[in-house]
């Protein structure tokens, strides 16, 4: 994922340096964002396995990591399948429509501003989502729509604190890649 992010960032600077336009960079922007899709499902794949491991660590457990790793990947397949699509989902839309704006659309208009706090908005609340719905697929044999809907109300109920970690964490990320530590 990263590697799709430092190759894609060097073509996309390479392409504004020579001066080749904005549709050009958008479809790179495009294509570096296709591509993320299936990596950050693949990743939520994993999720099921850690958490897993995770739980039995807690409990006191005695445990095989590999085995148990992969016996959470598998009992938790289609819930972190769907997770994973659901925010790879929103990420195409924050990026491609965000890149789509900014490239096409005179900057600080008010509707630019309030499209981009929109797109921010959604990306909160799916994670969020996806965040509770996964933690809740190793703990409880809940149907999936069972999960969402009870992944809306416990994000619901600490709204003010899933948004404080989640933009640091995005924060932190942001300051690492501006500062070229991760790229």
């Amino acid at each position: 994922m990263f590697l799709d992010i430092i190759l894609f960032r060097n073509m996309i600077g390479q392409a504004i340096a020579n001066n080749e336009g904005t549709e050009v960079v958008f479809r790179l922007i495009l294509m570096m964002s296709a591509i993320f899709v299936p990596c950050l499902v693949i990743g939520y794949t994993s999720f099921g396995g850690l958490f897993n491991v995770t739980k039995k660590l807690a409990w006191g457990d005695n445990i095989k990591l590999g085995k148990t790793y992969f016996e959470g990947v598998k009992d938790n397949m289609p819930r972190s399948l769907l997770c994973g699509f659901v925010s790879a989902l929103s990420f195409f839309l924050l990026i491609v429509l965000g890149a789509y704006l900014h490239l096409n659309q005179p900057t600080g208009t008010s509707t630019l501003v309030f499209i981009y706090i929109l797109l921010i908005i959604q990306l909160l609340v799916v994670l969020m989502l996806t965040t509770y719905s996964l933690t809740q697929g190793v703990y409880y044999d809940n149907k999936v729509g069972s999960a969402f809907r009870n992944a809306i109300f416990f994000s619901m109920l600490t709204i003010f604190w899933n948004i404080i970690i989640i933009s640091c964490s995005t924060f932190v990320i942001y300051l690492l890649m501006c500062f070229n530590v991760i790229t």
